[in-house]
């Protein structure tokens, strides 16, 4: 399939620092599904108030507890937040993705799906359930997913409707920041075809139970679809695709970002951390939608620059995701990254300086928002049985 590169017009700083205070960030349960709502429009909920109005009092000069000397330079302080040990709310839906200040979240299976977007201060923002579309209502064997997508929310049914011989597909491209429809279609798909997984961030496979199809469908912001030719990666040893037609190159420590048209920037060179093969097939999208990392090394997906990370000294995780002024998180780990126990906290990393803080036995998703970092966890040590989702709060 020839298509011209799309242009990826994405934002390049995240949004407006999250101001906290005392009143903000108490504990919400987010754990429990709602009761389906009938009405397909998506639900605003009016955010938090501070909870408070009073002045803080001014801070004590510590360089007059010390008893020093006036003119007396105190060390500078290293500009390093702290994660918070208690998170102020969780979620133990299922992650889709985060947008900005926005995590949207999944709460019940197939077509009893409820979708939600929490905003960083833990406000429920919207929710909307899995409604079969009414080109389905029929249909017998409705499936339905909801998967991230590169800039918006990809919802996705497919079924056989009654007296057919071939199946749909119906799509909604989702703003995750409301919840609203952006954009819908309906197209066929071979009998018995679902949508199974996806295959980047504007792709899914669709899957057969009785043959085979080999087949992805391509989902454009407008929820225009088009079958493609199934990805085939044996000439390209240690691709990763981002969308159908931006993907990187990433062997032996060279990194190249690669568009329709060809390479994309420059790329760069950094020390080979891992295997091109343990990497991710779908690469994990910054919050800002304008980068991503492998192995710890930051790649612009619009230049096409890369930013290498060495190793921190006293830290043995790598980084996980990066703030746009600079602020790494890493994970600090003592020996194996599979269990979980082994997970000591989490290393905020800037210039070089490094501040370990925030809960044991946790991972890094993603920044949220200015004021916020989502963390998640196994409660009990094995994924399987699931994660749970806990925002921390930065100061």
């Amino acid at each position: 399939m020839n298509r011209q590169l799309r242009t990826l017009a994405l934002p390049t700083a995240l949004t407006a620092a999250l101001v906290l205070t005392s009143g903000c960030g108490t504990q919400q349960d987010g754990g429990a599904a709602e009761a389906p709502i009938t009405d397909t429009s998506a639900v605003t909920v009016e955010p938090a108030g501070t909870g408070t109005d009073t002045e803080p009092e001014a801070a004590e000069d510590p360089a007059e507890d010390r008893g020093e000397e006036a003119g007396e330079a105190a060390p500078e302080a290293l500009d390093i937040p702290t994660i918070a040990q208690t998170a102020s709310w969780t979620e133990t839906g299922d992650l889709v993705d985060v947008y900005d200040d926005v995590a949207v979240f999944t709460r019940g299976e197939d077509v009893a799906t409820i979708v939600v977007g929490r905003a960083a201060d833990g406000t429920q923002v919207w929710q909307r359930p899995m409604v079969v579309p009414e080109d389905l209502a029929e249909a017998t064997d409705v499936r339905a997913m909801a998967v991230k997508g590169h800039r918006t929310v990809r919802l996705a049914w497919t079924g056989t409707p009654a007296g057919s011989s071939t199946s749909l597909l119906v799509v909604a491209v989702v703003d995750p920041a409301t919840g609203e429809d952006l954009a819908t279609s309906t197209t066929e798909v071979p009998a018995g075809t679902y949508a199974s997984e996806p295959a980047s961030l504007d792709q899914l496979w669709l899957g057969n139970d009785v043959t085979p199809t080999g087949l992805l469908m391509v989902i454009d912001d407008d929820a225009t679809t088009a079958v493609d030719d199934p990805y085939d990666d044996s000439d390209r040893k240690g691709t990763h695709r981002v969308t159908e037609d931006l993907w990187i190159n990433h062997v032996d420590g060279t990194i190249q970002v690669v568009g329709a048209d060809g390479p994309v920037g420059e790329g760069g060179t950094c020390a080979p951390m891992d295997e091109p093969g343990t990497l991710p097939f779908v690469p994990s999208v910054h919050a800002d939608r304008s980068s991503t990392m492998l192995s710890g090394d930051l790649i612009d997906l619009v230049d096409g620059s890369v930013t290498c990370y060495e190793a921190v000294e006293g830290v043995d995780g790598w980084a996980a995701s990066v703030r746009d002024d600079g602020l790494q998180a890493l994970l600090a780990l003592e020996g194996d990254y599979s269990d979980w126990d082994q997970m000591t906290g989490v290393a905020l990393v800037r210039d070089g300086e490094v501040a370990i803080s925030g809960p044991a036995g946790h991972e890094i998703v993603s920044f949220l928002g200015d004021g916020m970092i989502l963390l998640r966890t196994a409660p009990s040590g094995s994924w399987e049985d699931g994660y749970v989702y806990a925002a921390h709060p930065l100061g």
